[in-house]
């Protein structure tokens, strides 16, 4: 198969906030380093001109496609995002940033480090959602055909839990 040639980009870096604009082009490109194993999340939308959302696509270094955004309710506000991806690979990877209804459209998108905590299972972890995206992020090994159950308890919020594989397995 062959790697797709993506158009130039402006650098950003992890932990960034970008706007941008289209007025006269329906892609616009960021790129960014990264260390492989690091696990990121791009968070995009918030703004909106005409009901549309932008949709994100993330390449690795060698132009490979990642992953792609999907919509959802975070924050009171419709959001397209890219949420807990595993770097593979050390090097610059490409956020690609397409406008579905053509010009005059604004969008902005976090690139955000996430920070994993450590945890062993059967051990409770208790703490409190205090970022801007209230997400907790924790990681645990296993083995296969092992069947986990994870349970929560909540004063003031209604959580969800979602439960992803590392995909070097």
């Amino acid at each position: 198969s062959s790697t797709p040639v993506l158009p130039p980009t402006t650098p950003i870096q992890i932990g960034d906030t970008v706007s941008g604009y289209f007025s006269s082009c329906r892609k616009i490109t960021y790129s960014f380093e990264a260390k492989s194993n690091g696990l990121v999340s791009i968070i995009g939308g918030g703004v909106q001109i005409n009901g549309i959302t932008p949709v994100f696509s993330l390449f690795d270094p060698d132009g490979r496609f990642v992953a792609s955004s999907i919509s959802e309710y975070m924050n009171n506000a419709l959001r397209n995002t890219i949420r807990y991806i595993k770097l593979l690979a050390d090097g610059k990877y490409c956020i690609v940033v397409e406008s579905s209804n053509g010009n005059n459209s604004a969008f902005n998108l976090d690139l955000i480090k996430v920070k994993v905590n450590k945890m062993e299972v059967d051990q409770v972890v208790s703490g409190t959602l205090n970022d801007q995206y209230n997400t907790s992020a924790y990681e645990f090994s296993g083995e296969a055909d092992d069947r986990i159950c994870i349970q929560w308890e909540s004063v003031s919020l209604n959580p969800s839990v979602e439960l992803y594989c590392d995909p070097k397995y």
